[in-house]
């Protein structure tokens, strides 16, 4: 009988579907997803793949040492036209941008380690 195995697949692609559609997770978090974007303070509870944009003001995104991990190119974490942003204890590799900033004011960039990228911060 495979009927058990299938709730799980259905709720995980669930979850996926709210991602990729511009969901958040509650604030500690596990995620693997291509895209996320950020709108309430945030703890990641693992390692994440993919691109992480950060859409609201005020908005606190704290790896806790966990890594955000791309393929080598695009951007790893990105805040374009914000304030009051704060990234920290995030560990950025291998993308063309380690963390964008753009537009943003008021901001705090702390213990962030970017790598394997061709521009930093």
């Amino acid at each position: 009988m495979r009927r058990h195995g299938r709730p799980v697949r259905f709720i995980g692609c669930a979850v996926l579907a709210l991602l990729l559609a511009g969901a958040t997770l509650p604030v500690s978090v596990t995620a693997t997803a291509a895209d996320w974007q950020i709108r309430e303070d945030t703890t990641l509870a693992s390692d994440f793949a993919g691109t992480i944009k950060i859409v609201r003001d005020g908005v606190t995104l704290d790896c806790d040492g966990y890594k955000v991990t791309g393929e080598g190119h695009g951007r790893g974490i990105v805040v374009d036209k914000r304030s009051n942003v704060t990234v920290k204890n995030c560990e950025v590799d291998h993308f063309s941008v380690g963390i964008w900033v753009s537009g943003t004011t008021a901001s705090t960039f702390v213990d962030n380690y970017v790598h394997h990228s061709i521009r930093g911060p």
